[in-house]
């Protein structure tokens, strides 16, 4: 199963070959799937291959191994199930083979996702940041700098 990529720079081109790729192989391409139907596609998947970042922060959730290719996701925290590679054909292919390999989806077992908290939802930590924002107009009014006067 493809996943369209977004609008980044050249996704047409990539979404081209996918859609040409698929054509001709045991395969489907597809611009979204949604949310729910994504998870559970991610959940049975063999490896998330490419460079989205649901690899690095939705994937560990599931204990999906990923194979992160190129730097897209360059500084962002990953969890062990992240293989990252460079763009070259063999070393995809390599780390293709260690995701999906027996050892390493068993070593995923007791894998946490470093984007989730202790009870597995952002919704706790969102509400209570929020119980100490002040409900004043500041959350509204514009703030300027001066930054001098003006040359002429």
């Amino acid at each position: 199963v493809f996943t369209m990529p977004n609008a980044d720079t050249a996704g047409r081109i990539v979404a081209a070959n996918i859609r040409q790729w698929v054509q001709s192989h045991l395969s489907v391409a597809i611009d979204n799937l949604g949310l729910e139907a994504y998870h559970s596609v991610m959940c049975r998947a063999a490896a998330v291959v490419g460079n989205s970042s649901s690899g690095i922060v939705e994937a560990p959730s599931l204990k999906t191994p990923v194979v992160n290719i190129g730097t897209r996701q360059t500084g962002r925290i990953r969890a062990r199930n992240v293989i990252d590679v460079g763009y070259g054909r063999g070393e995809i292919l390599q780390a293709i083979r260690t995701a999906t390999s027996k050892e390493f989806r068993n070593s995923l077992e007791t894998l946490v996702n470093p984007y989730a908290n202790e009870t597995g939802s952002a919704a706790s930590v969102i509400l209570e940041a929020l119980k100490n924002v002040p409900l004043d107009d500041s959350l509204i009014r514009k703030k300027f700098f001066d930054a001098g006067k003006p040359r002429r």
